[in-house]
């Protein structure tokens, strides 16, 4: 006898869910490096920028990501940290992509 265990999910969704997820810890991980980077290379920018931490409140946060997503780290001409921001990108464009792509997911099936 065979048991079978469903849980409701279609095949799209069990593999959206989790690239979704480690998208989201990718990103979050590139976020504290680039932190971390600008503290170390960089203290007067990253004081200009309110001393951002991972855990910091979210108008720091969004100073940060402004900065990193847009162009004005690109002052600074560091080719690391560049790389870096080139992949945080990609990654929150792909989150954003699964996410549009989850959300079409549940509402056709339905949860």
């Amino acid at each position: 006898m065979k048991i079978v265990w469903t849980t409701g999910f279609t095949a799209a969704e069990k593999v959206l869910f989790p690239l979704g997820g480690a998208l989201a810890l990718c990103g979050l991980l590139l976020y504290a490096r680039m932190v971390r980077l600008l503290r170390d290379r960089y203290p007067k920018q990253w004081q200009n920028l309110g001393s951002p931490t991972i855990l910091s409140s979210v108008t720091v946060a969004w100073s940060v990501v402004g900065y990193l997503l847009g162009t004005g780290h690109q002052e600074l001409a560091d080719p690391f940290l560049d790389r870096l921001a080139h992949l945080w990108r990609l990654a929150y464009v792909l989150f954003l992509i699964v996410m549009v792509a989850s959300i079409y997911q549940i509402l056709r099936y339905g949860p």
